[in-house]
């Protein structure tokens, strides 16, 4: 379970605000037994369902509950709430790539089972979604509030079940009108902050890790900027459990052999990433 270690920091920042100290005590005992653990036990696996239970926001219903008053508290529209939504979904993705495919999918089952109305739950729900609905429930007071904003002039059917009307005016395009490929290559030296793409997440590489397989200069790396979708596309045929897609936050210069595809001016980055990051934890860059 390298990728909860890997995050404990934002995992515990993330139970404080969701459950307060009985949230924090538990996930940092469980985090600690991680380390310490030969292989995953029953306990483990339960305290693990348990875990994403609070990240997915499943008593949050209950106002009995303590994670109910503290999601009172919380912003939708904080920088957090974003950070919660990913770890949620990395999660999911890595518990059932443990190295024993069984065990994995059998926490994945509890954690289904437990959020499934027919098995008692209370039925599964898009947990970023969530949060703004609630943010509704808290307009005036931070929150958004879908019904404030204007309706369009009139709507047609998209064709598709699931989504259903659309305004008349919008249409669909290729990917390439909403972004390009860059290949700005560091030459000169432009930047000098090396990143990294590590479960799911563009960060800065520490300069005392700078060892081993790095290039004898990094003029060879490209320019990555705030806002860019970094791809790793290589290895695709060994390795099916590493997440490929990141979204930058920080300037800086990455290998070249990841795809840098940059967001044109008037698209969100952070649209186009959850919709690569949806592909990229459902496994489809595996059929390509």
């Amino acid at each position: 379970m390298r990728f909860l270690l890997d995050r404990a920091e934002a995992l515990v920042n993330a139970a404080a605000l969701l459950g307060g100290k009985p949230a924090v005590r538990r996930t940092a005992r469980l985090l600690e037994d991680l380390v310490d653990a030969p292989r995953l036990t029953r306990r483990l696996r339960r305290e693990l369902v348990e875990l994403h239970r609070l990240l997915s926001l499943d008593r949050c219903d209950d106002p009995e509950t303590l994670e109910s008053e503290c999601f009172k508290h919380i912003d939708p529209a904080s920088p957090a709430v974003e950070e919660i939504c990913e770890l949620t979904d990395e999660m999911r993705s890595h518990v059932v790539a443990l190295a024993e495919p069984e065990a994995g999918e059998a926490i994945w089952e509890e954690i289904l089972s437990a959020a499934d109305p027919r098995a008692g739950g209370k039925g599964r729900r898009a947990h970023c979604g969530y949060f703004g609905r609630r943010g509704g429930d808290q307009a005036g007071a931070g929150g958004m509030n879908i019904a404030a904003y204007p309706k369009y002039e009139s709507y047609r059917d998209s064709g598709i079940d699931w989504i259903g009307k659309v305004p008349t005016s919008w249409s669909v395009e290729p990917g390439r009108q909403c972004l390009y490929e860059s290949k700005e290559k560091n030459i000169g030296m432009k930047e000098s902050t090396v990143l990294s793409l590590s479960y799911g997440r563009v960060i800065v590489k520490d300069e005392d890790k700078l060892t081993g397989l790095v290039p004898e200069s990094f003029e060879t790396y490209q320019v990555v900027q705030s806002g860019d979708i970094i791809i790793r596309g290589t290895d695709l045929q060994n390795d099916m459990t590493s997440l490929r897609t990141g979204l930058a936050r920080d300037t800086g210069i990455i290998t070249s052999a990841y795809i840098n595809w940059r967001p044109k001016s008037e698209i969100d980055p952070k649209f186009l990433h959850y919709l690569l990051h949806s592909y990229d934890v459902k496994k489809v860059f595996y059929a390509l």
